[in-house]
């Protein structure tokens, strides 16, 4: 009784606290991508399309699961704060789309905001985390091997899907299609994916079957 009380005991550190500017800085930069002409001015229209379906998302989705999950994970819950963690790391993800793939306006400091907070965020979560919570639960109740099976197998089709889109043109010596739509120089998504979370969900996926 006296181990399970401190193992959900509450929790306020610094990184838990930045969910709350995390939230009212991103519910108002979405807000503002839609009532904004200027925000998405200079983009074209593929692009704009994209990022009014992120800021929907983010509005819908992405900052409400982040709001509910830290409420949960200041009580205790390890798998509030592993939600609430992957839920910032979408938020990581769009925040440096957002910064680096939008042109310069007038969201372009709050969009910077974002990302610092976001980052922090997620940097102070995971430092956070008790390893030794998740490896008793994942001795006690380890997940079906198909989870992992399925986070590689979601990381194989993106990778392909990406590598057609690179490879055929750097052979041919011309821009993807799909980058002259959106109008930039190269796809931060591109990027992202293939440098940190491709990577990341090969390692996960196959840590999963092999139950560690």
């Amino acid at each position: 009784m006296i181990a399970d009380a401190e193992q959900r005991r509450p929790v306020h550190p610094w990184w838990l606290l930045l969910v709350v500017p995390l939230c009212v800085l991103g519910v108002t930069s979405a807000l503002l991508g839609f009532i904004l002409e200027r925000a998405y001015a200079r983009e074209t229209s593929a692009w704009v399309l994209q990022a009014h379906a992120q800021d929907a998302a983010n509005l819908a989705i992405g900052l409400p699961v982040i709001a509910i999950a830290a409420w949960f994970a200041a009580r205790g819950s390890l798998a509030a704060m592993c939600v609430m963690l992957g839920a910032i790391v979408n938020i990581v993800y769009a925040a440096v789309i957002y910064a680096f793939g939008v042109h310069f306006g007038p969201l372009f400091l709050l969009h910077v905001a974002i990302l610092s907070v976001s980052t922090w965020s997620l940097v102070g979560g995971i430092a956070a985390l008790d390893r030794e919570r998740i490896s008793a639960k994942m001795s006690t109740r380890p997940p079906p091997p198909w989870v992992g099976a399925l986070i590689v197998g979601v990381a194989v089709l993106f990778t392909g899907l990406w590598l057609s889109q690179i490879v055929p043109a750097n052979l041919a010596g011309r821009i993807p299609s799909e980058l002259q739509e959106v109008g930039l120089a190269t796809n931060p998504v591109h990027v992202l994916d293939l440098a940190y979370l491709l990577p990341l969900s090969y390692v996960a996926g196959v840590s999963l079957m092999l139950r560690r």
